[in-house]
Order: C-alpha cells, then sequence, then structure tokens
C-alpha cells in the first residue's frame, strides 16, 4: 500500500489509509546553533480520531528569487525518537513501502498542509529534510535518486505556496 498524502483544504490526506495530516501548531524553539527555530507539532487523525503526532524541529529563511520575496521553512526530519514514530506508525497500519518512502511520504503529507493556504501574503516554501546519519542509525537504505542540498542533507519532500496579496480595499 503506497502512500501519497494530496493537499485537501488546510490539511493532506491519504485515500488509502484514510490518514489525515493536519496544519502543524508552530511554537518558538531555541536551535543548539543559536539559531531562532520552530517546533511544527503536526496531528494525524482518521476520522477525527488522533492516532497520533510529531514535534518536527525546523527553522525560517526569507530570501528574494526574481524580486520575489520567499519564506523558506525547513523541517528537519532527523532526530530518532520523530524517525522511531514514523515508523512505529508504518508498522501500526501495516504499511508495505519501504522505510524510507514511508518516511518521504509522511514528509509529504507534513509540507501539502500548506499548499492550498490563501493566508499568506508573501511565496512559501516548506521543504522537508533529513540527514544520512539519521537513515543510517536506523539502517534505512536511500534511493540512489534521491537530491542531497548539501554532502549531508537529504530532500523527503518540497512544496510551493504561491503568495495571496492582501487587497487593496480602498475606494
Amino acid at each position: 500500500m503506497k502512500i501519497n498524502f494530496k493537499p485537501c483544504g488546510n490539511s493532506a490526506f491519504d485515500e488509502l489509509t484514510s490518514i489525515r495530516i493536519s496544519p502543524p501548531r508552530a511554537l518558538p524553539e531555541f536551535r543548539h546553533d543559536g539559531r531562532a527555530g520552530i517546533e511544527f507539532q503536526y496531528t494525524l487523525s482518521i476520522n477525527e480520531e488522533i492516532i497520533d503526532g510529531f514535534g518536527i524541529s525546523g527553522f525560517r529563511e526569507i530570501t528574494k528569487e526574481n524580486g520575489e520575496r520567499i519564506e523558506t521553512y525547513t523541517l528537519e526530519i532527523s532526530h530518532e525518537s520523530t524517525i522511531n514514530r514514523i515508523l512505529q506508525l508504518k508498522q501500526r497500519i501495516g504499511n508495505t513501502d519501504s522505510e524510507f518512502e514511508f518516511i518521504a511520504g509522511i514528509a509529504k503529507g507534513m509540507v501539502s498542509v500548506f499548499t492550498e493556504s490563501e493566508s499568506n501574503i508573501f511565496a512559501q516554501r516548506h521543504i522537508a529534510i533529513t540527514n544520512h546519519k539519521a537513515l543510517d542509525r536506523k539502517n534505512i537504505e536511500i534511493p540512489a535518486q534521491n537530491s542531497a542540498i548539501t554532502d549531508d542533507s537529504i530532500i523527503l519532500a518540497e512544496s510551493y505556496t504561491p503568495p495571496h496579496p492582501v487587497p487593496d480595499l480602498t475606494p
């Protein structure tokens, strides 16, 4: 059973398992490198009954591309306890994807919750990454076709949300 989350309003939904990932609660987090971070707290449910939840560390960067401001939110799925929780969910629902495919599928759902948002005035990019060390600790094989953004980071999923500027309401 291949997990395949698709945007559904302000959430992401997998038809095969009926799992819905709700938009996360975002809380400030202090990162070990001294930068300000964000903890994204996701809940997963089936028929409105919560079946699991994940706290994912991340951060925000603001860049300009072709004169357009882009807010990039990076979600780091590399903490051992997070990977363990995702793999426990895989086992509980009887999923037969490879461990890497399942983690990437959950990551796709996590970034997909933002794609249909209309409350952002600037373009947003959401990227879920992991790293070789985190996957090696769990003996998870990495498919050869996966792209890396640095020597160690692996992109699991990404999404883009176009800007929705506030309309000018002056007469």
